[in-house]
């Protein structure tokens, strides 16, 4: 086992209901948390998927507003 965990940061247009929104979702929280630190920032906007993603136990880094899409 590491002694360090690899950080992942998906980066994510919106929150918004969607498909990609929730293959995303589905691979990120299933991904072994042992191996892995999780980050997700949403780089557009925030939307009702947000819920969700937190509710996983995703680490939320950014809910809407960082770039202007």
């Amino acid at each position: 086992m590491k002694d360090r965990n690899i950080k992942v940061l998906h980066i994510h247009g919106s929150a918004d209901i969607g498909g990609a929104e929730k293959i995303v979702f589905d691979i990120l929280r299933k991904m072994d948390r042992g191996l892995f630190e999780i980050g997700v920032l949403f780089a557009c906007a925030s939307g009702p998927r947000l819920s969700y993603y937190r509710s996983g136990g995703l680490d939320i880094l950014g809910s809407g507003g960082v770039i202007r899409c």
